[in-house]
C-alpha cells in the first residue's frame, strides 16, 4: 500500500484509474527541481500538463502582429493568437527569452518563425510557427523551439539575419555570427550552434543585403561609413570580407 497527495515520487505509483482532473506533481529527485513535472488524470490516463501556478500565455498585445487575408477575403491587420505553455514549468519548459525584452527583428526560416532579441536567437516550433514552447517536459525533441545565446566577449545587440541553406547569418551590431547544425544541417534544440566569424561595427539602421553570390552590408567608423562585401568560403571556413568603398575612403 503506498499514499500521496499533491505529489508523488515516481509516475509508476500513481493510481490508475482515479478522480478526473487530478493533478499530480512527479517530484523526482528530491534534492533537485530540474527533473519535476506534472501530470494530470483526463480521459481514463495520465497526461503532462502545465503547472498551474505558472503563466501559459505570451502576451499577443505586445508581440509583432500580422497582416493576412481572413475567411471573408478581406485584409486584415492585427495580433497573432501565439499558442500558451501546455506542459511543464519555468524550469522545464520554460518562457522564451524575448519575453519582457525588445524583439529586434523577424524572419521566417525551414517552417520556424524567429526572432532576435538582444543577443539571443529564439525559433518556434517546426511546422508549428506560432508555439514557442516545448511539447513534453520530459525530453527535448528535434522540432522543439530553439533558443541560443550569441556568446562574445563584448555586448552584442542583434538586429538582422540573412538565411542561408546551410544556415543563418546573424548581424550584430560590434559582430558577425553564423548559426548552423554542422553535423545534420537541420537545425535543432540540441545540434545547433552559433559561431562568430567577423568583428565589424555595422550600422542598425541599414539592413545588410542579400546580392546573391555575396552579402553586402555597411560598417562605420566614428567619421565615415564603408560598404562591405562578404563571400562565403564553405560550412566550415570563415567569409571573406572585403571593403569595396576602399577606393573612396572617408567620402562616405
Amino acid at each position: 500500500l503506498n499514499t500521496y497527495q499533491d505529489t508523488c515520487l515516481n509516475q509508476s505509483l500513481l493510481a490508475n484509474p482515479t478522480k478526473d482532473n487530478r493533478l499530480v506533481e512527479i517530484i523526482g529527485d528530491p534534492d533537485s527541481a530540474a527533473d519535476n513535472y506534472y501530470l494530470e488524470f483526463v480521459g481514463g490516463a495520465w497526461t503532462e500538463t502545465v503547472n498551474p501556478t505558472v503563466d501559459v500565455e505570451i502576451n499577443a498585445t505586445t508581440m509583432p502582429h500580422r497582416l493576412y487575408i481572413n475567411n471573408q477575403g478581406q485584409w486584415q491587420f492585427g495580433p497573432i493568437n501565439y499558442t500558451d505553455r501546455l506542459v511543464g514549468d519555468d524550469e522545464s519548459n520554460p518562457v522564451p527569452s524575448f519575453v519582457g525584452k525588445t524583439i529586434n527583428c523577424s524572419f521566417y526560416y525551414n517552417n520556424r518563425l524567429g526572432f532576435l532579441s538582444e543577443s539571443n536567437v529564439i525559433l518556434s516550433q517546426a511546422r508549428d510557427i506560432y508555439n514557442f514552447f516545448g511539447r513534453s517536459q520530459l525530453a527535448v525533441i528535434d522540432s522543439d523551439p530553439i533558443d541560443i545565446n550569441a556568446n562574445s566577449t563584448r555586448p552584442v545587440e542583434l538586429y538582422e539575419v540573412v538565411t542561408q541553406p546551410q544556415g543563418i547569418l546573424l548581424f550584430g551590431t560590434r559582430q558577425q555570427f553564423w548559426l548552423s547544425a554542422p553535423e545534420t544541417g537541420v537545425l535543432t534544440p540540441t545540434r545547433s550552434i552559433i559561431k562568430p566569424i567577423s568583428s565589424y561595427e555595422s550600422d542598425i539602421r541599414v539592413s545588410p543585403l542579400d546580392l546573391g553570390t555575396t552579402i553586402g552590408f555597411v560598417s562605420r567608423t566614428p567619421d565615415y561609413s564603408k560598404l562591405m562585401i562578404m563571400e562565403g568560403k564553405g560550412q566550415e571556413v570563415d567569409p571573406a570580407v572585403v571593403e569595396i568603398s576602399k577606393v573612396v575612403t572617408g567620402w562616405l
